[in-house]
């Protein structure tokens, strides 16, 4: 919890600044920055004690010469502070296992020496045989190879008739199947909190600026609206 406070001598009556400070409206109007607040206790001419969400504080009254000093005092309550959360040795465990495996890092194959060529020597080709050299007598007597008979014409009668192959029977087709139902999703309307969200906390400076605001306030004149009798 973070106290402030501040003061001032303002030219103003006590009776007149009682008034205003004891007042729930007047002060909770000069200290809306702080949220709600209410009055909580008031000490007769001299201190008002109040309170809001997460702070309270004082406003206290004292005839000084020629004025009045007025000190406000604020008590600030700390946002809680979040904790580490401590691992117990079985979960460091269960974080050890889950924990991924370093990927294996890979290694190029060494490439194999390319095979040395083997030099073959070539074999020389065969000689040819000299043609055989004929008589006379078998050259005269060589009519070449015998001429074969030209094939004999089939009558159409003469050969069977095939038989025509029988026509396919077509498949039944198959019936469709039937497609299944559209699944419906039903829509979740989105939550919607009713719980008002937690103010930021304010800087010490920002509460100091408050504190000096409200005092500029009281130490103001407030005319009175001009009535004709």
């Amino acid at each position: 919890m973070s106290a402030h406070s501040a003061e001032r001598r303002l030219v103003k009556s006590s009776p007149e600044l009682w008034a205003e400070v004891s007042d729930q409206k007047s002060l909770g109007r000069r200290l809306h920055a702080f949220g709600e607040i209410r009055i909580t206790g008031t000490d007769p001419e001299t201190t008002v004690a109040w309170e809001g969400d997460a702070v309270s504080g004082t406003v206290a009254i004292a005839s000084a010469g020629w004025g009045t000093k007025v000190t406000l005092e604020v008590e600030v309550e700390d946002p809680p502070a979040v904790e580490a959360p401590v691992l117990t040795p079985e979960a460091e465990v269960i974080r050890a296992v889950e924990a991924p495996a370093p990927e294996p890092i890979a290694v190029a194959p060494t490439p194999a020496p390319a095979p040395t060529p083997t030099i073959t020597k070539a074999e020389p080709a065969p000689t040819p045989e000299p043609p055989v050299k004929r008589g006379f007598l078998a050259r005269l007597l060589d009519f070449g190879p015998p001429i074969p008979d030209p094939p004999r014409p089939v009558a159409a009668s003469d050969e069977p008739s095939p038989d025509p192959e029988p026509e396919p029977t077509p498949e039944p087709e198959a019936a469709p199947e039937p497609m299944p139902d559209p699944i419906v999703v039903p829509e979740v309307e989105p939550e919607v909190s009713t719980e008002a969200p937690e103010p930021a906390p304010m800087s010490a400076e920002s509460i100091d600026a408050i504190l000096n605001t409200v005092l500029d306030d009281l130490g103001a004149a407030h005319h009175r609206p001009f009535s004709r009798s």
